[in-house]
């Protein structure tokens, strides 16, 4: 009999602590709802997966104290809209100093004078709208990279000259249209080169071609100094002759 009873005491206390543990569950479920928004960011609700709001004004939620039904309702997404994001890009840039028989191993942009050149850039950017940003984009930065990086083969010319401003002004304005039709929500900042360079094994051919196109510019404005002193020179002589 003592047995039973110490069994039934067991039993009941067992039921007591299972009844806290259920209360304690049922409080940190209904608290999973509150979130705090940071001052550099923003938030959407998923409500049963569908987007909470009917405008962009209802969507996105300002920084502050959002309330927000239990996890198992409402799935709250934070995005870093004041935070200016860095992608680096890679895919033309060789890891290593290759070889001449090397080089189609790595990555390498072809230009549009028929050069070979690694280039080893960072893509800075913001997010612009944070609804595309966080429903649209499973993978953002690997997107951004691949379309800058298609980009650059597309339209890269003499960067080893002096288009290089130019190069980084169109691959920006390219890539920032193509970014938009994908509603990626994400807008270009800037694009710096750490390095625009040819392979080693390449270096010295391309410095002899800079070399000679110096000296054509240098050849064409003698050329052209020389023209304007001498033909002043040539008609005043014929005024003189004919007076």
């Amino acid at each position: 009999m003592k047995d039973s009873q110490r069994f039934i005491a067991i039993i009941n206390t067992a039921i007591r602590y299972c009844k806290w543990l259920i209360v304690i569950l049922v409080a940190l479920i209904c608290c999973s709802g509150i979130r705090v928004v940071n001052n550099h960011e923003v938030a959407v609700v998923l409500r049963f997966g569908r987007l909470v709001g009917d405008t962009r004004e209802e969507q996105v939620k300002e920084p502050g104290l959002l309330l927000a039904f239990p996890y198992v309702i409402d799935e709250v997404i934070k995005v870093p809209v004041g935070k200016v994001h860095e992608v680096s890009i890679t895919t033309h840039a060789a890891s290593a100093d290759p070889t001449y028989a090397e080089i189609e191993d790595t990555g390498y942009v072809i230009t549009g004078d028929e050069n070979i050149i690694h280039i080893d850039a960072t893509l800075k950017y913001q997010i612009s709208d944070p609804v595309e940003y966080a429903l649209y984009n499973s993978d953002p930065e690997t997107e951004i990279n691949g379309v800058v990086s298609g980009v650059m083969t597309s339209c890269a010319d003499a960067l080893l000259t002096d288009q290089k401003a130019e190069f980084g002004n169109e691959v920006i304005r390219q890539a920032q249209a193509i970014l938009d039709g994908m509603e990626m929500g994400v807008s270009i900042v800037s694009l710096e080169f750490k390095s625009i360079k040819p392979p080693s094994a390449l270096q010295y051919h391309f410095d002899q071609v800079n070399a000679a196109s110096v000296e054509k510019e240098t050849r064409i404005q003698q050329a052209n100094q020389y023209r304007e002193r001498v033909i002043p020179e040539a008609n005043a002589a014929a005024d003189k002759l004919v007076s």
